[in-house]
């Protein structure tokens, strides 16, 4: 797990809150975040996130 990420951390992607359950690191020099939705839009769902194209 990254010192940027940890698990249970919640965090807004895309306007909505997600919690992280996983961070691994990606060939390009980020990471690729596993989250859980919390917000009413993405409650229940899961998704992958690269951190690289988020910024």
């Amino acid at each position: 797990m990254s010192a940027l990420y940890t698990l249970g951390e919640r965090v807004v992607i895309r306007d909505c809150e997600w919690i992280v359950r996983r961070a691994d690191p990606s060939d390009d020099g980020g990471y690729v975040l596993t989250v859980e939705g919390l917000s009413e839009l993405v409650s229940g769902k899961s998704a992958r996130f690269l951190i690289k194209l988020e910024e």
